[in-house]
């Protein structure tokens, strides 16, 4: 089972309770089996770059975008980036090897140390 001890962090201590009123926050969580988290990014701050969960590189093999109510694109795309400045290749569904993430259920990928995560970006043809 997937397991978050920052998200267990958060909801125990009522912290996510207020990330989850806040409609102009979008949260980037990356997981893996143990353990993972949330880096989260602002509207009024695109574009952004950011390093994902402060510095805690992984790894990790799952990705979600999720979008508060406040946000105008709902169709916005995210990217991951690897330590060797590469980005990550994502799963969903018949969605295989896509350069880009967007919200709602979780994105896999090949457990691989997370350094970056970029928002929003532009979806390349077919993504």
């Amino acid at each position: 089972m997937y397991t978050s001890v920052l998200f267990t962090a958060l909801a125990a201590t009522g912290a996510l309770a207020q990330q989850t009123l806040d409609p102009s926050f979008v949260a980037v969580t990356l997981n893996n089996q143990t353990f993972g988290g949330d880096t989260n990014l602002q509207q009024d701050q695109f574009p952004q770059t950011k390093e994902a969960l402060g510095g805690t590189v992984g790894p990790y093999d799952k990705v979600t975008l999720t979008l508060g109510d406040n946000i105008v694109d709902r169709d916005m795309r995210c990217q991951i980036v690897d330590t060797h400045g590469n980005i990550i290749r994502v799963d969903r569904g018949d969605n295989k090897q896509k350069s880009t993430f967007s919200d709602g259920n979780p994105w896999n990928f090949t457990l691989t140390e997370v350094y970056e995560i970029i928002c929003p970006v532009a979806a390349l043809p077919g993504e």
